[in-house]
């Protein structure tokens, strides 16, 4: 009996659709797995984005300035950091944002809780900061210099 060539088709059309099948599913999986490592990536980013504006929050209340809310404009992103003022603890939240194309991709919100920082003026919110003394202080100009000792003392001199 002979074979009709017709039929051999039949094994290599199924053969190749089975294997481009099996390249289009290994594509997706690699593609969903790249868009799941951006999102992450830019997820964390966000989340040190927001961890940088709580401390500058924190480094703003603790230098006792007054407007301590702003956002903050960087390349990839912005933060947006807001300082609520309480009766024993201020709360310092950040939002981190990070953009590309002007498109949100990602977004992370932290709080943090600080101490208030104290007043040095009664009733005031924010004082200004007590200005420190000067290290050196020169002596008043009525005041003589001491004078050389004259002669060196034998005992303490080593050298003879």
């Amino acid at each position: 009996m002979k074979r009709s060539r017709g039929y051999v088709i039949v094994p290599v059309l199924i053969l190749s659709v089975v294997f481009l099948l099996a390249i289009e599913t290994s594509l997706t999986l690699l593609m969903t797995g790249l868009r799941d490592s951006r999102r992450r990536e830019a997820s964390l980013d966000a989340r040190q984005l927001a961890l940088s504006g709580l401390d500058w929050g924190e480094a703003c209340v603790a230098a006792r300035h007054a407007g301590c809310g702003d956002v903050l404009l960087l390349s990839d992103g912005e933060v947006s950091v807001r300082v609520e003022p309480g009766p024993i603890e201020w709360t310092v939240r950040a939002e981190g944002r990070i953009l590309r194309n002007g498109k949100l991709l990602a977004s992370q919100t932290l709080s943090r809780r600080v101490p208030r920082p104290p007043d040095t003026e009664p009733g005031g919110i924010f004082a200004p900061p007590v200005e420190a003394a000067p290290i050196f202080e020169p002596p008043p100009a009525d005041v003589p210099e001491p004078a050389p000792p004259e002669e060196p003392d034998p005992l303490l001199d080593s050298r003879s």
